[in-house]
């Protein structure tokens, strides 16, 4: 992986090729798939440099731990700040990261889906469905699903 220094000269030198190690968890795959292509394209139009987008995916939290054991990323997204504040105590990143991007360096909001029955036969639309008498509610296990944490 190169160092801060060398990633800001290799950026600041038109027509030089780009390479980034994305290290994120498997369910943003399919987002970053759309969104990477534009990237590429984007950086091309304004700084005239070709980008390599290098891109590993798996379980958040086995992602915290590959980088941690030595995976070179220079862009990891994971699902949980617990596993981004194990990277730091790792001494992998600097306290405060957080704060050089917006919105404390959330790049989304989480969506929220509701999974009914076949043709919704409780007619659920909104959370205060969720109260109506004969409604029961199936939530992931918090030990194993990051969306449950």
């Amino acid at each position: 992986m190169s160092t801060t220094a060398e990633k800001t000269q290799l950026i600041s030198q038109k027509g030089k090729k780009v390479e980034i190690t994305l290290v994120s968890y498997a369910v943003t795959k399919a987002a970053y798939s759309k969104i990477i292509p534009q990237f590429v394209a984007k950086w091309k139009r304004e700084k005239g440099q070709d980008v390599e987008i290098r891109e590993s995916y798996d379980g958040y939290a086995s992602q915290a731990r590959a980088v941690i054991d030595g995976l070179r990323a220079d862009v990891v997204a994971l699902a949980l700040a617990l596993d981004t504040k194990k990277i730091e105590k790792a001494g992998l990143i600097n306290p405060g990261w957080e704060k050089y991007a917006p919105n404390n360096s959330i790049v989304s909001r989480s969506v929220v889906a509701f999974e009914t029955r076949p043709g919704n036969p409780k007619k659920i639309k909104t959370w205060s469905d969720l109260i109506k008498p004969g409604v029961t509610i199936i939530t992931a296990n918090p030990k194993t699903s990051s969306g449950a944490r």
